[in-house]
């Protein structure tokens, strides 16, 4: 970092520019008015369907530390899972709005996840509830690096269904922007 030297012990800021170099997939769970169940969410995996590789943790990935592109070798189909703790119960809302969000990060994939090659399994009140995903709009259909992909689920009386399917940037956060390193 050329703004940084360490004549005298000064202390100089040291500017740090980072990106996510993960996707991330998110679901907002909530339950209808008829369902007649607590709604107690213990899990959530993300899969394949069937023995595709859509969904894949590659052989070795690597990142170039430069870049932040990550490398991911031989596509090898991948599980993805998500415990809560002590369970959470989900909210009853009319359509999601403001229902607590489960992200689990993933290795980005650059190509269309295409439709029903990717699912995402519910376990909730002790029951697994499974659903197929389908391609966001944005980003021609792709989970690239950096976004957030959020999934509205309902769980109705008599199904699980997806809802709408956003596509947005990690929110940026300052953390303590006067790190040293000395």
């Amino acid at each position: 970092v050329s703004s940084v030297t360490n004549k005298s012990n000064k202390t100089t800021p040291v500017p740090l520019t980072m990106k996510h170099a993960l996707s991330m997939v998110s679901f907002r769970v909530y339950k209808a008015a008829d369902y007649e169940g607590t709604g107690k969410l213990t899990k959530i995996v993300l899969k394949n369907v069937d023995a595709g590789t859509t969904l894949s943790k590659g052989t070795n990935p690597t990142m170039n530390i430069k870049t932040g592109v990550i490398t991911e070798g031989t596509s090898i189909a991948a599980t993805y899972t998500r415990t809560i703790k002590d369970g959470y119960t989900l909210e009853s809302t009319a359509d999601g709005a403001g229902a607590r969000k489960f992200s689990i990060m993933v290795l980005p994939i650059s190509t269309s996840i295409g439709n029903d090659k990717i699912q995402a399994t519910f376990t909730i009140d002790g029951a697994e509830y499974t659903v197929k995903l389908t391609a966001p709009t944005a980003n021609s259909g792709a989970w690239p690096a950096g976004k957030n992909h959020l999934y509205t689920v309902k769980l109705s009386g008599t199904e699980l269904s997806l809802g709408t399917i956003t596509v947005t940037q990690w929110e940026e956060v300052v953390g303590n922007a006067n790190l040293e390193i000395k």
